[in-house]
């Protein structure tokens, strides 16, 4: 279907669009992401001692079932998550910390940080459309905004989500709520 295996050497993305149409799993080697958007349509499992360059994209997870992104603790400058697969089927499993330096965006799907429990540490903003949504309801581990200057919490579902503890740290960090 697609899927792209990196266990050694290099992929280096460079500046345009990484549509991978399945799996994306690196286990080794070195993966420099492209500097626009890396899109990936079922799981991104990192493991072993891979190289991971963010190269300042975008990681989109657009899938239409239940996807798994196993981290592995890297870090990715920009995450959208926008699953359309019907309820119940639209999860975008985290396992391993997630950390992200630019903005987290959820335009469509469930964010499930309950299933695994990661630690969540954002540096940019978090902006949560009208079609997502976050699993937490078994949640236990640390929500961050760290960094940094100032990020925006903008919840723009219909009745707002529960973020459970929120953690604001970092030099001199400000947040700021918005949505509808």
């Amino acid at each position: 279907d697609g899927g792209l295996t990196i266990s050694s050497g290099t992929f280096t993305g460079s500046s345009g669009t990484v549509d991978v149409n399945g799996t994306l799993t690196l286990s080794g080697g070195t993966l420099t992401a492209p500097s626009g958007s890396l899109t990936i349509s079922t799981n991104f499992t990192v493991s072993g001692s891979p190289t991971f360059t963010h190269n300042s994209g975008t990681v989109t997870f657009d899938g239409t079932t239940d996807q798994t992104f196993t981290t592995n603790s890297i870090t990715l400058n920009a995450l959208t998550l926008n699953n359309t697969g019907a309820s119940g089927s639209d999860d975008i499993i985290i396992s391993g910390a997630l950390d992200v330096n630019g903005t987290l965006t959820l335009t469509d799907g469930d964010l499930d940080v309950s299933t695994n429990d990661p630690n969540v540490n954002l540096a940019g903003d978090l902006t949560v459309g009208a079609n997502g949504t976050i699993d937490n309801s078994a949640y236990t581990g640390t929500w961050t905004f760290d960094g940094s200057g100032t990020s925006t919490l903008t919840d723009n579902t219909a009745s707002g989500l529960n973020y459970r503890t929120v953690t604001v740290d970092g030099t001199s960090k400000t947040l700021q709520l918005a949505g509808t």
